[in-house]
Order: structure tokens, then C-alpha cells, then sequence
């Protein structure tokens, strides 16, 4: 009976060694994610700024604009602060009042503006021919 209660306990201390165990990899699992997804993040921001120019897009600038200059990026975006119909939150660099290194909530990622810009480009070719 002693040795029975004494299997018991070993195989209870193994269990619980075992959750241990998988408890520390998830751990570690989710901190790598962590890690790798903020690393993906600054280079999406990175790219994001690089392309945009940390300008605002807006409504007038891009429905002012010829069929002479749509190969120019420079001569579609003009940098506007008010009345921006896109505008990246990736290039700001205003963080959360509670300090925890989350981005503020963007309106639109870096993917969807390069997306939006490309569409507002094909729109003024076939507009301007």
C-alpha cells in the first residue's frame, strides 16, 4: 500500500513537471512572437515612412492632379495637416499614455495605403486619356 501511494506521488510530481515544462516553452513561445512581431512592425513603419514621406493625402491634392504628373510622387502628395482623407499612423511617433509601447490605432496599415495609392493612380490614367 506504501509503495502504491508512493507511485502515485511520483507520477503526480512528473505531471506536474510536464505542465511545468510546457508552461515555460509557451512562455517563451509567445515572448519570441512578441519579439519577431514588433521587429515586423518597425520595418512595416520603416517602409511606410521611406514611401509616404510623412505627408497626409488628401481629397483636393489628389483629385488636382494632371495627367503630366502622375509618374511624380512628389507633385501628387503635398504634405497638408488639415482635412486629411489618408493619413498613416505609422509615422507618427506618439505612443499610448500608458507607456507600454503600443502604437496608437491606425486608420489604415502600410499595405493598404500602398494599395490606395496605386488604385488612385490607375483611376487618373484612364480619367486623363
Amino acid at each position: 500500500m506504501e509503495s502504491d501511494f508512493h507511485t502515485r506521488s511520483v507520477s503526480q510530481d512528473e505531471s506536474q513537471s510536464i505542465a511545468d515544462e510546457i508552461l515555460a516553452r509557451r512562455i517563451k513561445n509567445r515572448d519570441r512572437q512578441r519579439r519577431y512581431r514588433r521587429k515586423r512592425l518597425e520595418a512595416d513603419m520603416q517602409r511606410s515612412c521611406l514611401m509616404e514621406g510623412r505627408v497626409f493625402w488628401t481629397a483636393e491634392t489628389i483629385s488636382n492632379v494632371s495627367s503630366s504628373n502622375i509618374e511624380s510622387h512628389e507633385s501628387i502628395v503635398q504634405p497638408e495637416m488639415q482635412g486629411s482623407l489618408i493619413h498613416s499612423a505609422y509615422c507618427s511617433d506618439e505612443f499610448t499614455a500608458a507607456g507600454n509601447g503600443r502604437r496608437k490605432q491606425e486608420k489604415y496599415s502600410s499595405r493598404q495605403l500602398w494599395t490606395i495609392w496605386h488604385l488612385v493612380r490607375l483611376l487618373l490614367k484612364l480619367l486623363n486619356q
